[in-house]
């Protein structure tokens, strides 16, 4: 019996060893986490510079002793290194060069496409700093990435308008995602904001570190990251738990905000019976094609959306579009409208809804005197003209550098005769 024992002990620590071993090969040669783990620590350390500025009542980075901050972003196909800096001496970091004194001063307000994701370095790649260097004329400070939705883009803006020195706003709208997040008027700011009132400093802080800690949180980079002495065969369990449940691990930051009072985070300026459909962004399949994989939500959608609904949706940005244009106008600010494309753009024959008609009928709705960038029209004949070349990466969806160099020089080139 003893000697059984011994051999089941002895039988164990060779299957441990042998499994141990495969595990440290696999994450050595098989795996790309060495390289994972080297962007995640990055990531971790960059989201903990992002802090609550009572003065403004938003959510920023902060940029250490005048440093530049980098911000490291990463996903299967690409990189994004952003610079943050305290172009105002205020503070807080935007992912801007600084503040040129020019003929025009504007300010870009839109989501990841105008703050540059997938630009690899937003001062070198974005759109916004392409536009700069193209046409010498204007400054441009960008606040992309600002919040998903116009709603909470303007709440942002309205914040700090008067802390930036401009004279002309461009409004970015992504089509046709922004149609649906142009549903949603939750204001994380304003939450955060509610918050500190009735809990404080650190309460609030705690917070906002929880969130970001859980965004894009992976259990086995982070118990290589704290760990000197690993078990890699424990890694690679904590791996596989992570594949299972990527769509849990990747969503954790959202089930989290969702958990939080929506009440006291809406700014109550979309109809509740439009509130409602905002949800349905999340409810959609990517389309993948040879070049390019696109969300697809009318069709996974067209039960609850017949054409009385989605007229109202289209409505619905049309309104808050001609609303902002309406308060720029009395603060003695230039509207400009761009219209941006995602790559389902390319295939609308093959969607329920034509995605280029969609956008025909929201600048009808708009007003007259709003100028418009239809950088989306413009795109699609470039693409027309040279099917080879790709503007999009493929699943992520972004612009790509040759996206984001086409679409500065559309921009530029559109800017350049809206303000002669």
């Amino acid at each position: 019996m003893h000697a059984k024992k011994k051999f089941l002990i002895f039988s164990i620590f060779i299957f441990l060893f042998i499994f141990e071993f495969l595990s440290f090969i696999y994450f050595r040669i098989i795996s790309n986490d060495i390289t994972n783990l080297k962007y995640y620590s990055e990531k971790r350390e960059s989201v903990s510079s992002v802090k609550y500025f009572k003065n403004i009542g938003l959510v920023l980075y902060e940029p250490k002793e005048k440093k530049d901050l980098v911000v490291t972003h990463y996903t299967k196909e690409f990189v994004d290194r952003y610079i943050f800096r305290d172009i105002l001496d205020l503070g807080f970091g935007l992912p801007d060069d600084g503040i040129d004194d020019r003929k025009f001063k504007a300010i870009a307000i839109g989501d990841s496409f105008t703050k540059g994701v997938g630009s690899l370095d937003n001062l070198k790649n974005g759109w916004v700093e392409l536009v700069e260097k193209k046409n010498k004329d204007i400054d441009i400070i960008n606040l992309g990435g600002a919040g998903t939705n116009i709603n909470s883009q303007k709440y942002h803006y309205d914040k700090i308008k008067n802390l930036i020195n401009h004279d002309i706003i461009i409004y970015n709208f992504l089509s046709t995602s922004d149609y649906f997040q142009n549903l949603d008027d939750y204001a994380w700011n304003l939450y955060v904001q509610k918050y500190y009132e009735k809990f404080g400093k650190t309460e609030t802080q705690a917070l906002v570190d929880g969130l970001n800690f859980a965004h894009g949180y992976k259990n086995h980079l982070e118990y290589l990251l704290n760990n000197k002495f690993r078990s890699y065969l424990f890694y690679f369990l904590l791996k596989t738990k992570d594949y299972f449940f990527i769509y849990d691990v990747e969503k954790n930051a959202k089930r989290l905000q969702n958990k939080l009072p929506q009440a006291e985070g809406r700014l109550n300026i979309v109809e509740d019976e439009l509130y409602v459909l905002a949800k349905l962004k999340n409810n959609y399949k990517n389309i993948c094609k040879k070049k390019y994989c696109y969300p697809e939500i009318f069709k996974f959608n067209k039960e609850i959306i017949n054409e009385a609904i989605f007229d109202k949706i289209i409505l619905n940005s049309a309104d808050k579009i001609n609303q902002f244009h309406e308060e720029s106008l009395s603060d003695n600010k230039k509207f400009i409208f761009v219209l941006h494309s995602d790559a389902g753009h390319f295939y609308s024959a093959e969607s329920i809804y034509d995605n280029n008609k969609i956008d025909e009928k929201l600048i009808k709705l708009l007003d007259p005197r709003i100028k418009v960038v239809n950088v989306s029209k413009k795109l699609f004949e470039i693409n027309d003209k040279n099917k080879e070349k790709t503007y999009f990466y493929k699943n992520d969806g972004h612009y790509n550098i040759e996206g984001y160099k086409t679409v500065g020089t559309i921009i530029s080139t559109e800017l350049s005769y809206l303000l002669k």
